[in-house]
């Protein structure tokens, strides 16, 4: 992780005290990351205001996410598993956040779930490089 945010280990141990605060330091960045690519989805939608725009801006942007980003979640997935339920706290708030938006988004709620369920799928198959296999379908 150090290589990638491109700072020496030391570096990263200077400013977090522990493994978990690194792992819940970089997840906040990465959903801040997203926020910000899904916010500007969201204002370049081509039908503002309508139903639908919010999954729309949400489906663009996941699909959007670059190699890069996808691995470190990959890894930070791996280490997240083993973390105490309360170090989750701004992740659980961030999905709470996108529940709300979804069910306040002007579509079928059933509709609008399956469709972010069916997103987040390829969006995590993509974290570990399985996506291949969706092209060969013509999914991607």
């Amino acid at each position: 992780m150090a290589r990638q945010a491109e700072v020496s280990k030391g570096g990263l141990l200077y400013h977090f005290p522990n493994k978990n605060a690194l792992v819940v330091g970089l997840g906040e960045q990465l959903i801040q990351e997203f926020e910000v690519a899904l916010q500007a989805e969201f204002d370049r939608d081509d039908a503002p205001g309508t139903p639908g725009q919010w999954v729309r801006a949400y489906i663009r942007s996941t699909l959007r996410m670059s190699g890069q980003t996808l691995a470190l979640v990959a890894r930070l997935t791996s280490l997240i598993v083993a973390m105490p339920p309360e170090l989750l706290q701004s992740a659980e708030a961030y999905e709470q956040r996108c529940r709300q938006r979804l069910e306040n988004d002007g579509l079928n709620p059933t509709q609008a779930t399956i469709i972010q369920l069916a997103i987040d799928g390829l969006w995590f198959r993509s974290c570990f490089n399985w996506a291949h296999r969706m092209n060969r379908v013509g999914l991607r």
